[in-house]
């Protein structure tokens, strides 16, 4: 099957092969079974809506779909609430895309296994991010590309958003360190 991609689309996503970890930050909180606005099967309309916790394991899993296929290093997918971290590393650069997917999807399946709990500590779980790839100078090099998957409002409230809008602003090196 061909598929036909957009030149600059193409160009965005083969531009992130030029990053060290892709992390990953997903909202764990109870929020999350929440029903989202996307259909469990856009097929089918009439089976229901996803909840939020299924839309972003969907999300998740689509992304490292095509992911598979770029010579990533290392994708780090960690949560709000919990200790877990899945690491995916490719053994090389010709690594199989299938058995890379296949296993990270596997992983993802087991992580998403366990309902969502807890509040909403965004603020403490991207600061840890930032701070776990700048301890010296070799980490600081780094690139880093980072996206949060989450739905609302954070421990703290407005207080808390304010935080976390000047974290960004202050973050080392933003062009290497961007955040979705």
């Amino acid at each position: 099957v061909l598929c036909q991609v957009p030149m600059g689309l193409l160009n965005k996503v083969t531009a992130l092969s030029d990053y060290d970890s892709l992390e990953f930050i997903i909202d764990d909180s109870g929020s999350m079974r929440s029903q989202s606005d996307t259909y469990k099967n856009p097929l089918a309309p009439h089976q229901g809506y996803q909840t939020r916790w299924q839309e972003a394991k969907q999300r998740l899993k689509e992304m490292m779909e095509v992911l598979s296929y770029l010579p990533i290093q290392q994708i780090g997918i960690e949560f709000l609430n919990r200790p877990n971290r899945i690491v995916l590393q490719k053994q090389n650069e010709n690594a199989n895309p299938r058995a890379f997917l296949a296993d990270a999807c596997a992983q993802i399946d087991a992580e998403f296994r366990t309902d969502p709990t807890g509040t909403t500590p965004a603020y403490e779980k991207l600061q840890e991010s930032l701070q776990r790839y700048s301890s010296n100078e070799q980490k600081q090099q780094m690139k880093i590309a980072r996206y949060f998957f989450g739905d609302g409002v954070p421990n703290g409230g407005l207080l808390t958003q304010q935080k976390i809008v000047t974290l960004l602003q202050q973050r080392h090196n933003p062009r290497n360190n961007p955040i979705t």
